[in-house]
């Protein structure tokens, strides 16, 4: 039998896992984007290039959807940036003022636009960024693995398993022994928080996030 994939898959690098590689590689993306821009000189600037085309070759390969994300996350940060120092929206609401018409106009056209990137961003998602094992399922079979991690929770709601015990405790309340596929965590910031600190851990993680959002 043929002992190698049809299909380049998972490049993982130094880092063992390919979502641990995407998501160094997307922290030091804007770097790398911002020196290939503004730096001035030759070999820094040929530097940067490369590790980009790199990275954008990576990307696709990597079969991780936080991947994709995190890509989609720093390049909507950058554009934002650029939208606001280059004052469109000051020059938007001033074009919007002298014709309230143009009010209802360009609200139509966001909800049309948005709603075309939501139905291109899943289909690109179900024909792309998803490898073939998983299929066409957006969130590649992880409906089971979410809801073992719900069933580890209901053995402690207030205070969790404790750390590091998902990965034992899946064996008990997976349907099948040995499981399918053995989760060792909860494969989401949530589910993990959930199962190992209960309640109490997930709503004091939802505190943090809200008061870095204030800050």
């Amino acid at each position: 039998g043929n002992l190698s994939t049809p299909y380049i898959y998972r490049f993982t690098s130094f880092m063992g896992h390919a979502n641990g590689l995407m998501a160094l590689a997307n922290l030091a993306a804007p770097l790398a984007l911002t020196a290939f821009l503004h730096r001035k000189a030759f070999f820094e600037k040929v530097g940067a290039g490369i590790w980009l085309m790199l990275y954008f070759l990576a990307v696709p390969f990597s079969s991780s959807r936080g991947g994709w994300l995190g890509m989609g996350a720093w390049m909507g940060i950058i554009f934002i940036l650029w939208f606001w120092e280059q004052r469109i929206w000051q020059k938007y609401q001033a074009w919007v003022s002298s014709d309230k018409r143009r009010m209802g106009f360009s609200i139509a056209a966001g909800v049309i636009l948005f709603l075309v990137l939501a139905v291109g961003v899943y289909g690109f998602f179900t024909h792309f960024a998803t490898h073939p094992s998983h299929g066409a399922n957006i969130f590649g079979g992880r409906e089971v693995i979410w809801g073992n991690a719900i069933k580890i929770w209901e053995q402690s709601p207030w205070v969790g398993v404790g750390p590091g015990r998902v990965g034992l405790k899946y064996i008990e309340v997976a349907q099948d022994v040995p499981p399918y596929f053995w989760a060792l965590n909860g494969h989401g910031l949530f589910t993990q928080v959930l199962a190992e600190f209960g309640g109490l851990g997930l709503a004091a993680l939802l505190l943090l996030l809200g008061g870095s959002a204030v800050l």
